[in-house]
């Protein structure tokens, strides 16, 4: 299969972003982890701490013995036996320690296999761990190139790049502290992970090993490159073994291997765009932030001084450009609406913060009616056409979150910004107010904005070019108040 592995594995979320798929070669340790908690030593350990009872206190002359590596030995001693204070300074066992091997607390059968994952192509330990192989057929093993089908009855058909080994010799076992900061990274993106209100599908987590097999396997592996419009450079690297949406060290990862294969930077073209073998990834990183930064800051000179404006503003001018070139998609039209809605919300709450309303909580009651919250907003907007004052429909409760918590969405924020009028008489938003048809435009973009964001299931998307009509739209309410924050 493909000469280098005949096992392929595929971690990708089913519904993750999709773009150029590639099948990256990969080698797979199955190392021994503590199977959940420990209460006393494992057989390894405690194998240590009894040599060590025997005043053979020497590493190197424990690993010959044991037959391990001498980096795990050390492991062992310093992060188990002398951090648990079995072991003193000088190696000598303490009353604990000998308390520990007379009651024999060994924990010789909680042992677990997991698997950690080392790239064919940079060489470099992924910080990831997993507990088994996800194993996926394609459909003529014996192929140059690799397909698979990913849905028979529609005959969807994956014909992933195959991205070629630097070398089809077995590397050597990676260091202990190679394999503890790839444990420990695997353990950070687990916990953001479960921050993101994600299930952990796996049991592999651990702060530990127990051994590392002589030898790794070899294997292939499904990523996914695709684009990101509002990131910078403007694409991503799916995580290759599924714990995170995406992995900025694999978008490294990707980019080196661009620079130094042409076939690959060709596949990969239209995403990453021209690849410079001379230019390192934090190089071309910084050169397309000051790139795109530049882009916001000539049209936009105040957006430096709005937390999250830049870099939303900076998506939305890519998928802009993005969606005015072709517009083939419809992900990315949706997506277009959503960063329009975005940069809007964020001018929005900063101008509820430069103009707040004054004691919000004697102004706004929560038992009000819609009625009541129409009445409000005209009396304090009386520049505003009724019909958009009655288009606004928001409950009280939103309205008074909007202005007191700065949370919500745009038309809670709106409402909020039209209600401080009376407290501000030299509000930028003013004039942005009086224009009827700017306003309009607004308040259709944030209900097409809602028909898109739940699936739309009442209402057609709105055609392509009447969401660049919308980014337009936005684009002239941002420059317009931005400029009246350089006076505020």
């Amino acid at each position: 299969m493909a000469g280098f592995s005949d096992t392929c594995l595929d971690y990708r979320d089913p519904k993750g972003a999709r773009g150029k798929t590639l099948l990256w070669p990969v080698w797979v340790w199955h190392v021994h982890v503590p199977a959940g908690r420990r209460d006393g030593l494992n057989v390894i350990a405690h194998a240590v701490l009894a040599l060590h009872a025997c005043g053979r206190t020497d590493a190197v002359w424990i690993a010959e013995w044991l037959g391990l590596d001498v980096d795990l030995v050390r492991y062992i001693i310093a992060a188990e036996l002398a951090a648990n204070g079995w072991l003193d300074t000088r190696g000598r066992l303490t009353v604990n320690g000998r308390q520990c091997l007379d009651g024999n607390a060994v924990d010789g059968q909680r042992q677990r296999a997991a698997l950690l994952f080392q790239s064919a192509v940079s060489n470099e330990l992924w910080p990831r761990l997993r507990s088994r192989l996800h194993r996926i057929d394609p459909e003529d093993p014996a192929a140059s190139r690799l397909q698979f089908r990913l849905d028979r009855d529609s005959g969807r058909v994956l014909k992933p790049f195959m991205v070629q080994p630097a070398s089809v010799t077995a590397p050597a076992k990676p260091e202990i502290a190679q394999v503890l900061e790839a444990l420990r990274l695997d353990r950070l993106a687990r916990h953001e992970r479960r921050q993101r209100g994600m299930e952990d599908d796996d049991e592999a987590a651990t702060g530990a090993i127990e051994f590392i097999e002589a030898r790794p396997g070899p294997a292939w592996l499904l990523c996914e490159v695709y684009h990101q419009p509002d990131a910078v450079p403007p694409w991503r690297v799916g995580d290759p073994l599924g714990r995170t949406p995406a992995a900025d060290w694999m978008r490294r990862e990707v980019y080196d291997a661009a620079r130094q294969r042409p076939e690959l930077a060709d596949v990969l073209a239209e995403l990453l765009g021209e690849i410079k073998p001379n230019l390192d990834f934090e190089s071309y990183r910084r050169q397309q932030d000051e790139s795109a930064r530049f882009e916001v800051l000539t049209a936009y000179a105040q957006a430096a001084r709005v937390e999250g404006l830049e870099a939303s503003l900076t998506g939305l001018l890519r998928l802009q450009a993005s969606v005015g070139k072709d517009g083939k998609r419809r992900e990315e039209t949706e997506a277009l609406l959503v960063q329009c809605q975005k940069v809007l919300e964020t001018v929005l709450v900063e101008c509820l913060r430069r103009w707040p309303i004054t004691h919000p909580q004697r102004r706004i009651d929560r038992h009000w009616q819609l009625a009541d919250v129409r009445r409000a907003l005209k009396a304090a907007a009386p520049q505003v056409a009724p019909a958009v004052i009655d288009a606004i429909r928001i409950q009280p409760g939103k309205l008074f979150n909007a202005v007191t918590r700065h949370t919500g969405s745009l038309r809670p924020y709106l409402a909020g910004v039209l209600l401080s009028f009376a407290d501000h008489p030299q509000h930028p938003f003013r004039s942005i107010a009086a224009d009827a048809a700017q306003i309009q435009a607004l308040l259709a973009l944030s209900h097409a904005r809602d028909a898109a964001g739940h699936g739309g299931q009442t209402e057609a998307p709105p055609a392509r070019a009447t969401v660049l009509r919308y980014t337009e739209t936005s684009l002239q309410i941002v420059q317009r108040l931005t400029e009246g924050f350089q006076s505020s």
